[in-house]
């Protein structure tokens, strides 16, 4: 039987999209018997358990030489992962560590990149030297030359290394980040108020401010509504949403165990690995039947809502302004969404996941 290794240096038990990204994929080619499926990622404890392959790692959410040395220190690991293997689906940027070995072996390597991540450590501020991106330029477009395939999580963002570097359009897939259609857990629409929510981190690119602003724009005018924030950052939360009444901050399992709501934030914005992102929680709203509200300047979410009618594009980040907007659109419309769209779910990632795993196998 064929052997393909999933790598990635997740913790699968503490992250949950790339557990949804990466090792559902593989458990369900697993279970199709079509393909001996191996798993690579991180996790407290080192050691095999039948085809999982774990390595130590302390540190998480940080560049530094604490993580280096972390995934340095688990070759010895990789090499028992990686043998026999004919093909390699390397998750996500930190894991290109692996790389050279993997091409120096003569794998076949199906590189998934899950969005720009060295331009998002300087998006995000974790990374403030532009000088340094010389050289992490330099080993980007290594990594794409080097891999057979490069899976995409949006046409922008395909387009995007055809430009900068000149990538062979034939390596490049457009793969969204897919959702499985879970049973909604609960159904918070369509009452006598409004109800919203905000689901995520509160990074700045995700504008929990502006979310803010919105709400309190809202309250001016004394419009009736409740906002309901899940997140596990409980404490900045309940800093940040203030100034109006009927604000809830907890932390729920949103993609496993969905709420429906009349209405869903999912603002972005930030240089130019927002432009050409996807956000994961854009799948967990529409899964759930939640209407969502986007700010432009995401190509894909605002040709997603576009598309199939899932929301409103506010054209402007005035909140009053986007009040305006929003009030037009409630009373003229509310959206109902029944069924997720194929191209967003779960079976169309695994049908294209594996029509990148069968052509490297034919390669």
């Amino acid at each position: 039987m064929d052997k393909i290794l999933f790598a990635t240096h997740d913790n699968l038990d503490r992250t949950p999209v790339a557990k949804a990204m990466l090792e559902d994929i593989a458990t369900k080619l697993q279970e199709n018997k079509e393909f001996d499926v191996r798993i690579f990622s991180s996790g407290q404890k080192r050691g095999i358990n039948g085809n999982r392959y774990i390595f130590s790692r302390s540190s998480y959410g940080k560049l530094n030489f604490k993580s280096i040395i972390d995934i340095l220190m688990a070759y010895s690991i990789f090499f028992k992962a990686i043998s026999g293997v004919k093909i390699v689906l390397i998750r996500s940027y930190p894991t290109f560590i692996f790389i050279p070995i993997i091409k120096f072996l003569k794998k076949y390597i199906i590189f998934d990149t899950r969005g720009l991540w060295f331009d998002e450590l300087y998006d995000s501020g974790v990374l403030s030297s532009k000088k340094f991106f010389w050289f992490l330029y330099k080993i980007e477009k290594f990594l794409l030359n080097t891999s057979n395939e490069i899976i995409c999580v949006t046409q922008a963002q395909a387009n995007h290394y055809f430009k900068k570097y000149g990538i062979d359009k034939k390596k490049l897939s457009v793969i969204p980040n897919g959702a499985k259609q879970a049973p909604l857990h609960e159904d918070r629409s369509s009452s006598e108020f409004i109800k919203f929510c905000y689901v995520g981190s509160l990074v700045k690119w995700h504008m929990p401010y502006l979310v803010r602003d919105f709400c309190r724009e809202l309250n001016k005018i004394n419009i009736n509504f409740s906002l309901d924030v899940i997140t596990k950052d409980i404490e900045n939360a309940k800093k940040i949403f203030t100034g109006f009444n009927r604000v809830n901050v907890f932390t729920h399992n949103y993609r496993e165990k969905p709420i429906k709501y009349d209405y869903g934030f999912c603002f972005i914005s930030g240089g130019i690995s927002k432009t050409i992102c996807y956000p994961v929680k854009f799948n967990e709203y529409v899964q759930s039947g939640t209407p969502i509200l986007s700010i432009l300047g995401v190509d894909e979410v605002e040709r997603l809502i576009n598309e199939y009618d899932l929301g409103i594009n506010f054209t402007n980040q005035s909140p009053k302004k986007m009040i305006s907007e929003f009030l037009d659109y409630h009373a003229s419309k509310k959206s109902h969404i029944s069924n997720i769209p194929y191209e967003l779910t779960f079976d169309y990632q695994y049908k294209k996941v594996l029509e990148s795993i069968r052509r490297g196998f034919k390669g």
